[in-house]
């Protein structure tokens, strides 16, 4: 399945196991870790930092626009065997 991020945000705390269960917390809500985990120092004190997310599938309305989008480039601008034709990379899907 496809997915796309909708949101992002990073939990922090100078105490792993307060974070932990923060994280947990967030898990229940539909948020996912993003990335390991982060370690930094501010004032001769220890941070963890995680990233997190919440994703949404890919609509087939994302995919059409795909195809809108690519069936606007002029075919003038287009080299063949190029990475930027995706009007045909699309279309075979």
């Amino acid at each position: 399945m496809d997915k796309i991020i909708i949101q992002y945000g990073i939990c922090s705390s100078p105490n792993y196991e307060e974070l932990a269960g923060f994280l947990n917390k967030q898990i229940k809500a539909g948020w996912q870790p993003f990335h390991p985990l982060m370690l930094s120092n501010y004032c001769d004190k220890q941070f963890f930092h995680q990233v997190m997310v919440k994703y949404k599938a890919k609509s087939s309305e994302t995919k059409k626009n795909i195809q809108i989008h690519a069936d606007f480039m002029p075919s003038s601008k287009i080299k063949k065997g190029s990475p930027v034709n995706i009007k045909k990379t699309v279309k075979k899907r």
